[in-house]
């Protein structure tokens, strides 16, 4: 048996062996990987301790508010605008679009590359009734491959989540119209006004859902 001619062909095969298997290799675990890939975008137990919400888009702010973290009724106040109700179940819908999706990935740590993703057209911002901020968020640009960039804070980081949020900052957007939400206009049996040039009511009323309405005046 020729050993020569076996020893050449397995010196060569060695190194190639190696190179295939050095280029083939799983890919190390990633180390110091950040610690906000894969978490919710917002902690729904956080924006549940929140009394205020702020909101800022297109150069203009509102600031939403409750008495307390147990209160359902919102107010809305804007600069050279009365306060008034809010759309509470808005501001709902807001909150699920926070919590729902993930971050999926840190875009970048450069601040010269987070100046181009547009982070300080929008944000908004959760705090708590001493005023203290609960979570801030900027919200950027659309990236190509879907989802939007946004950063907590003043962080020097950029992430990307598949949020769908639209910040809106017209005031007349939130405003709850409806001036009784829990009346039901069959139940009514009567109604009295008071009118800026009548000196006594003018009352109204009929004998069920179905009569007519009628006025002694």
């Amino acid at each position: 048996m020729r050993l020569r001619p076996l020893l050449l062909t397995l010196a060569a095969l060695v190194p190639v062996a190696g190179a295939v298997w050095w280029f083939q290799r799983p890919a190390p675990a990633a180390q110091n990987a950040d610690a906000r890939i894969g978490q919710r975008v917002a902690d729904p137990s956080v924006l549940a301790g929140a009394t205020k919400v702020r909101i800022k888009a297109s150069g203009k702010t509102l600031e939403f508010s409750r008495a307390d973290a147990s209160a359902t009724r919102w107010t809305l106040a804007a600069s050279s605008e009365p306060v008034l109700p809010a759309d509470s179940a808005r501001l709902s819908r807001l909150a699920a679009d926070l919590v729902s999706p993930k971050i999926e990935r840190l875009v970048t740590s450069n601040p010269t590359r987070i100046a181009t993703l547009g982070l300080d057209d929008s944000a908004l911002t959760f705090l708590d009734a001493g005023g203290k901020s609960l979570l801030a968020l900027e919200l950027g640009k659309n990236a190509d491959g879907g989802g939007r960039f946004l950063r907590y804070g003043t962080e020097a980081k950029a992430y990307l989540a598949r949020l769908n949020t639209f910040l809106d900052a017209e005031a007349t957007s939130w405003r709850d119209t409806a001036l009784v939400s829990a009346l039901k206009p069959e139940n009514i049996a009567s109604a009295a006004f008071t009118l800026p040039e009548t000196p006594s009511q003018v009352v109204v009323s009929r004998a069920d859902a179905k009569s007519p309405w009628t006025s002694p005046a």
